[in-house]
C-alpha cells in the first residue's frame, strides 16, 4: 500500500479534520463538565462517564469519516460516490467553520473559567485555609505511678478542647471523636486524616506526691513532626492546675497563629472552678450524658448536684444540670412541668454567677423551645453559638430553631465534621440524608453509629425506623429488630417507643398493650406514654378516649395552641367522631382567622387547612370549603420541587400532595399515587391506617377501586405480619393469650 496515497485519501475524505473537530469538541465538553459539575452538585462519576463515552466515540468518528460521505442526496458510503460527484471539499469548509467556532468558544470558556471559576477556587482555598487552622486534643495519658490521675488528665484534655472551641476561627475536633483514641497508640497521621485536622495536641500527666509534671506537644498531623513541646513542673493545687491549662492553651494558640480578639482571650482564662473534686465529678457527669441512657442521665443529675454542693459557684454545673433535666424528659421519667421548673431554676442560677456563659444560654434555648416559645429559643441558642462557636452539640440544638433551612442544614453538617464519632452528630447527619431521600448515605451512617457507638440508646431504634419505611418497607424486619432491642433493654424509653409504633404499623395492638404497661411502670410521668396511648386509641377508633388523652397532653405540656399538633388532633377527633358542630365551635373560637376569606393562613400547616376544608364541606359551607381547599393546595404545591413529576418528590412531599388530590376529589390520581407510594417507594408505615381514618378520603372510601386497592395493601401487610409472628414463635416469645386476637385492625 502506498502510504502517500493513503494519506492523501485520508485528507480527501476529511478524516484528519473530523479527528480534529471531534478532539477539540470532546476536550471542550470534558473541561466544561469537570469545571461546572462540582459547582452544581453533580457527582464526579458523570465526568468520568463522559470521558469514557467520548474516548470510545473517537475511533468510531474516524471510521465514520472514512466510510461515509455526506452528499446532496444524503449519507452514502464513500466507495459508492464517484470522485466527480464528491462534495468533500464543501464538507471540508464546513469542518473548518466547526473547528474555528469550537476553538473560539474554547478561548471564551478559558477566559471565563480563569476569571470566575478560578476566583471561586481562590475564595474556596482561602476559606479552606481558615478551616485548616484546626486541631484535635487527644486525651492526655496518666503516667502517674499509681495510675490515679485519669480524671485529672481527661479533664485537662477536655478543658483545653473547650476553651479552644470558643475561638471562632479555630476548628476543634469534638470530644467524642478525640476521645475515641484514648488508650490507643495509633499513628498521629492517621488520626489527623480521620478527624480532618491539621494539628494534634497530645500530652501526659505524671503526679508524684504534691508535684505534678504535665507535658504537652503540638504535632503536625500530615507528617508527624513536632512543632512545639513544653514540660510544666508544678506543685499540685487547684490554682496551679487551671493556670497550667491556660498557659498551654495560649501557647498552642500562639503557635497556630490564631488571631484572637481581647474578649476571646478573656474567655480562655476564665476558670470553671478551683475545687478539683467538684471538677472531677463534673467531668464524670458530662460523660454520662453522651449515650442518652435513662439511668446514666439520672446518675449524671446526681453527680451535678454533688458538684454544686462542693462548689455552689460552679456556673457550668448548674447549666449542664438544666440540660440533663431536659434530656431526662426525652429519654427518662420526668414530667414536662417538673422538667421546665428545674431547668429554669438552674439556668437562672448559672446566669446569675456568669452572665456570659455559653452553656447557660444553650440550656435557656432548650427551655424556651420546650415552653413553646421558638422565637426566644432562637435568640438564646444563637447567643450560645456565638459564645461557643465550635461546640457540635450547641450547633445541633441551634439547627432546630435556626432562622433558615440552609443554616439549619449547614449547622448539622458542621457539627458532624467537628465531631464525626459522636453518636448524636452521626444520628442527626443520617436523619438529614434520610429527609432528602438519600437513603444509602443515611443507612451507611446509621451502621457506622451502631459499630462505633454500640451503647447509644437510639442506635437500634434509628435502624428500625429506617428499614420500616421507604425505600425498604420491611415492617417485619423492623419489628424483629425492635423486639430484640426490647429484650435487651426493656426499660429503655427510646426502644419502647420504637417498638410501639412499628407494632401499630403491623396492627399488633396486643404488643402495644404490653408496651403501655411497661411505660406506665417505668415512665409514668413522660408524655411519650400519653402520645402512644393516643395513637393506640386512634387505631381502635375510640375518639372519646382520644379527647381525654389530648386534654391530658395539654395539661402535661402546659400548652395548647403552641402545640403544632393542637388543631389537627381536635379536627381528627371531632370529624371522625361525627361531632362537626363541636369541631366548628372549637375552630372558630381558637382560630378565628379561618373565618377571613382573604386570609392565607400563615400560622397554619397545609394539612390543617386541608382538614378544615373537609370540615366545612361536610357542614355544607361550600364556599368556605372551596377557599380553604384552594389555599391548602397552594401551600402544598409551593413545597414541591418537581411540579408535575410527583414520583421524584420526597416521601414527605408525596404524602402532603395526597391531601391536595383528595380534597380535589380526584379519585383516579389519588389511588394511583397511593399505590405508587406503597408498592414502588415502599413507604408502608401506617399508610393503610392513614387511608382508613383520614376523613379527607371519605369521598372515595366506598368505591370498588378503593376497596380493591385497600385489599391489595392489606394482603401485603398480612404477609409481613405472618413473618413477624413466625419469628416470635420460633424464638419462644409468642404468648398463648395473643392467639385470640393475633392482630387487631
Amino acid at each position: 500500500m502506498n502510504i502517500s496515497n493513503f494519506i492523501q485519501e485520508l485528507k480527501r475524505r476529511n478524516v484528519f479534520k473530523v479527528a480534529t473537530a471531534y478532539a477539540v469538541s470532546a476536550w471542550l465538553l470534558i473541561q466544561i463538565s469537570a469545571t461546572v459539575f462540582p459547582f452544581i452538585g453533580v457527582s464526579s462519576f458523570w465526568v468520568t462517564t463522559i470521558i469514557i463515552i467520548l474516548g470510545i466515540g473517537f475511533p468510531v468518528s474516524l471510521v465514520i469519516g472514512w466510510v461515509f460521505e455526506l452528499t446532496s442526496e444524503g449519507v452514502k458510503k464513500s466507495d459508492e460516490v464517484d470522485i466527480t460527484e464528491s462534495v468533500t471539499a464543501a464538507t471540508s469548509k464546513k469542518l473548518n467553520v466547526i473547528i474555528i467556532s469550537v476553538l473560539t468558544f474554547t478561548v471564551l470558556f478559558l477566559l471565563v473559567e480563569r476569571i470566575f471559576f478560578a476566583r471561586a477556587n481562590i475564595l474556596e482555598s482561602e476559606g479552606y485555609a481558615v478551616q485548616r487552622a484546626s486541631i484535635a486534643v487527644l486525651p492526655f495519658v496518666d503516667m502517674s505511678p499509681e495510675q490515679d490521675q485519669e480524671y485529672f488528665s481527661d479533664g485537662l484534655s477536655e478543658e483545653l478542647l473547650n476553651v479552644m472551641a470558643k475561638v471562632e476561627d479555630l476548628q476543634v475536633s469534638g470530644r467524642t471523636s478525640s476521645f475515641q483514641y484514648k488508650g490507643k497508640n495509633l499513628d498521629l497521621r492517621l488520626i489527623g486524616q480521620e478527624l480532618g485536622v491539621e494539628h494534634v495536641l497530645e500530652g501526659s500527666v505524671r503526679k508524684s506526691g504534691d508535684n505534678i509534671r504535665i507535658t504537652a506537644q503540638l504535632i503536625k498531623a500530615d507528617n508527624g513532626f513536632h512543632m512545639w513541646s513544653e514540660t510544666y513542673d508544678k506543685v499540685y493545687s487547684a490554682e496551679n492546675l487551671f493556670t497550667i491549662q491556660d498557659e498551654i492553651s495560649q501557647q498552642v494558640l500562639e503557635e497556630l497563629k490564631i488571631r484572637l480578639l481581647p474578649e476571646k482571650e478573656e474567655l480562655l482564662t476564665k476558670e470553671l472552678t478551683t475545687n478539683t473534686d467538684a471538677y472531677d465529678l463534673y467531668l464524670q457527669a458530662n460523660q454520662l450524658l453522651v449515650n442518652r441512657r435513662p439511668q446514666e442521665i439520672e446518675n449524671a443529675i446526681k453527680l451535678f448536684n454533688e458538684v454544686i454542693e462542693l462548689d455552689p459557684e460552679f456556673a457550668s454545673a448548674y447549666a449542664r444540670l438544666a440540660i440533663a433535666y431536659n434530656l431526662l424528659s426525652n429519654f427518662g421519667n420526668i414530667s414536662h412541668s417538673e422538667m421546665l421548673n428545674l431547668m429554669r431554676k438552674n439556668i437562672d442560677r448559672a446566669l446569675l454567677i456568669d452572665g456570659n456563659l455559653g452553656w447557660a444560654y444553650a440550656a435557656l434555648g432548650k427551655y424556651y423551645l420546650y415552653s413553646g416559645n421558638s422565637e426566644e429559643a432562637q435568640i438564646a441558642l444563637n447567643k450560645a453559638h456565638e459564645l461557643i462557636p465550635g461546640d457540635p452539640e450547641i450547633m445541633l440544638w441551634y439547627s432546630d430553631v435556626a432562622p433558615s433551612i440552609e443554616l439549619s442544614e449547614e449547622l448539622v453538617k458542621r457539627a458532624y465534621e467537628t465531631d464525626p464519632y459522636s453518636p448524636i452528630t452521626i444520628d442527626r447527619k443520617a436523619r438529614l440524608h434520610y429527609h432528602y431521600d438519600e437513603f444509602a448515605e443515611a443507612f451507611s451512617l446509621m451502621e457506622k453509629n451502631l459499630e462505633i457507638n454500640p451503647e447509644y440508646s437510639a442506635g437500634l431504634s434509628l435502624k428500625a425506623f429506617f428499614i420500616k419505611d421507604q425505600p425498604y418497607g420491611k415492617l417485619d424486619e423492623s419489628f424483629i429488630l425492635g423486639y430484640q432491642a426490647y429484650l435487651k433493654e426493656p426499660g429503655n424509653l427510646e426502644v419502647l417507643t420504637t417498638l410501639a409504633y412499628v407494632s401499630l404499623d403491623l396492627g399488633f395492638l396486643f404488643i402495644v398493650d404490653k408496651i403501655e404497661e411497661d411505660m406506665k411502670k417505668h415512665f409514668p410521668d413522660n408524655i411519650a406514654y400519653l402520645s402512644i396511648r393516643y395513637d393506640h386509641m386512634f387505631h381502635l377508633e375510640d375518639y372519646e378516649a382520644m379527647l381525654k388523652l389530648q386534654n391530658k397532653l395539654e395539661e402535661a405540656t402546659m400548652s395548647s395552641s403552641s402545640d403544632p399538633q393542637h388543631l389537627l388532633r381536635y379536627l381528627e377527633i371531632y370529624i371522625n367522631a361525627g361531632k362537626l358542630n363541636l369541631a366548628k365551635e372549637f375552630v372558630e373560637l381558637n382560630y378565628p382567622e379561618v373565618l377571613d376569606p382573604n386570609s392565607d393562613y400563615p400560622d397554619l400547616y397545609p394539612q390543617e387547612v386541608a382538614w378544615l376544608s373537609v370540615l366545612y364541606d361536610k357542614l355544607g359551607e361550600k364556599e368556605r370549603a372551596k377557599n380553604l381547599s384552594e389555599a391548602a393546595c397552594s401551600m402544598i404545591e409551593e413545597t414541591l420541587e418537581f411540579e408535575s413529576e410527583i414520583e421524584k418528590e420526597t416521601a414527605q412531599n408525596s404524602f402532603a400532595y395526597l391531601d391536595c388530590i383528595a380534597i380535589k376529589k380526584d379519585q383516579t390520581t389519588l389511588l394511583a399515587l397511593v399505590e405508587t407510594i406503597h408498592f414502588d417507594r415502599n413507604a408502608k408505615a401506617n399508610l393503610y391506617t392513614f387511608m382508613d381514618r383520614n376523613p379527607i378520603y371519605d369521598f372515595a372510601r366506598s368505591s370498588p377501586e378503593y376497596i380493591e386497592l385497600r385489599k391489595k395493601i392489606e394482603q401485603d401487610i398480612e404477609g409481613m405480619r405472618k413473618d413477624a409472628i413466625t419469628w416470635l414463635k420460633v424464638n419462644n416469645h409468642w404468648k398463648p393469650s395473643w392467639e385470640v386476637h393475633r392482630y387487631s385492625y
